[in-house]
């Protein structure tokens, strides 16, 4: 059908065709309109010069372009003429992307853009099952007190325990012989294994239990704060920020470490304005504090 439309239809009656050029610029023709056409026989004639379109070579021979961009003239060998278009590339090309396009309309099959998006999404589907694996192992160790690396990055505790669970887990397994494809190859592939990754996922998790803290000491009536500095192996002053709070969901009294910030001075004014500026940078409403509590 499609490549048709370049012949001229000599036959002429009083009736035009009821679509527009459906190659043209302006035309806003839709996908509902190019299916009608496509599958509507066609039982009328008409005096209609179709749109002159060539789909083949640009450098095709006069033979190819009969019926694409030179109109019909010689009817009296019209049929010879239309048994050789039959065999030309541009009219097997144009009847694929016709058929590709009735498949698209029916659901037969997805178009380029759904495949695409589709390939795209189990792309994110995957890499976010194998991140979640590698985040579950990282907490675990933290939770049970595990240091996450050793001397060398892949005998440390994390990627050992990685290696075990990736014998009941197919897609894990994958990830880490990919990842040793990697490694060889020198590719820029995510694996989220670097140490450098492991670190930001800690800092991750740091961040949204000291919000969940947070959260909870600011819908208390009242907290206590607890604090205390020393001195780190670069004699850099640092302080550890405790909050001390009543939980109604636990029934219980909490005392919760919210996160260690460096002393600009040790003195108790300096120490003062440190630990409430800290506070309120981590969201803690720094008004329900008790005074009494602080301690230094």
């Amino acid at each position: 059908m499609a490549e048709s439309s370049g012949c001229q239809n000599t036959i002429v009656t009083s009736s035009m065709p009821p679509y527009p050029d459906i190659f043209s610029e302006d035309s806003k023709i839709t996908d509902e309109i190019k299916y009608d056409i496509v599958k509507r026989p066609w039982t009328s004639l008409h005096s209609y010069d179709f749109p002159v379109r060539f789909f083949g070579p640009k450098s095709g021979t006069s033979k190819e372009k009969t019926f694409s961009v030179t109109p019909v003239t010689d009817w009296s060998n019209i049929t010879k003429l239309i048994q050789r278009h039959i065999t030309m590339k541009s009219h097997e090309t144009s009847l694929s992307a016709a058929d590709d396009f009735l498949n698209v309309i029916e659901g037969k099959t997805k178009s380029v853009t759904r495949q695409i998006s589709s390939h795209y999404d189990k792309i994110v589907t995957r890499k976010r099952q194998i991140l979640g694996i590698i985040i579950e192992t990282i907490i675990f160790c933290g939770q049970q007190n595990i240091a996450l690396r050793g001397h060398e990055e892949d005998t440390g505790n994390c990627m050992a325990l990685l290696q075990y669970r990736s014998k009941d887990n197919d897609l894990l397994r994958e990830h880490l012989v990919s990842r040793k494809l990697e490694n060889i190859q020198s590719t820029n592939n995510t694996t989220y294994l670097p140490p450098e990754i492991q670190n930001e996922i800690i800092e991750i998790c740091g961040e949204i239990i000291s919000d969940d803290i947070v959260k909870t000491c600011n819908a208390a009536p009242c907290f206590g704060f607890m604090a205390d500095e020393t001195t780190d192996v670069a004699t850099i002053e640092q302080m550890a920020l405790c909050l001390r709070l009543y939980d109604p969901s636990e029934l219980r009294i909490r005392e919760e470490f919210i996160g260690v910030a460096e002393c600009k001075a040790t003195t108790g004014e300096s120490l003062t304005g440190s630990f409430l500026e800290n506070l309120r940078a981590k969201g803690v409403i720094v008004n329900k504090m008790l005074s009494k509590s602080l301690t230094l």
